[in-house]
């Protein structure tokens, strides 16, 4: 059994340097087994990060964030969790979102099906919200 996070990232980040930070989280390359989208893998915890979009010309979808955010989202991803797994994934995602909030000056959002808030990195940084996450 799988589930997903959503983490909708501000408009300048490349897939090419999101990768970057997964590949020194130590995820790694996909196989061609692995669907088109899927950009990397942590081996570990089976958690992968999969691209749905990098289109940049669109608003962010997360609802119950404090205010608006400024920002368009310019590439979306969904993080794969394998359930079996879910304290390593957990540990894989905050290694990831750490590393993305200090390797990038983008803003970014990682929600449960665009509902509940778990991380915000904003103008103040990198924050979890808690709403029964263990991120």
């Amino acid at each position: 059994m799988s589930t997903s996070l959503s983490l909708e990232i501000e408009r300048g980040l490349t897939q090419e340097e999101l990768l970057r930070v997964a590949l020194a989280c130590g995820a790694v390359v996909p196989s061609d087994e692995h669907p088109a989208g899927t950009l990397a893998i942590f081996p570990g915890s089976g958690l992968d990060v999969f691209v749905h979009s990098d289109s940049g010309h669109s608003a962010v979808l997360t609802e119950g964030l404090e205010t608006p955010p400024g920002w368009k989202v310019g590439m979306r991803v969904s993080l794969g969790f394998l359930m079996a797994q879910y304290e390593q994934c957990n540990l894989d995602v905050r290694r990831l979102l750490e590393a993305l909030a200090a390797q990038s000056p983008f803003n970014f959002v990682l929600s449960f099906q665009n509902e509940t808030v778990y991380g915000i990195r904003d103008a103040r940084g990198l924050h979890y919200i808690t709403q029964g996450a263990h991120v």
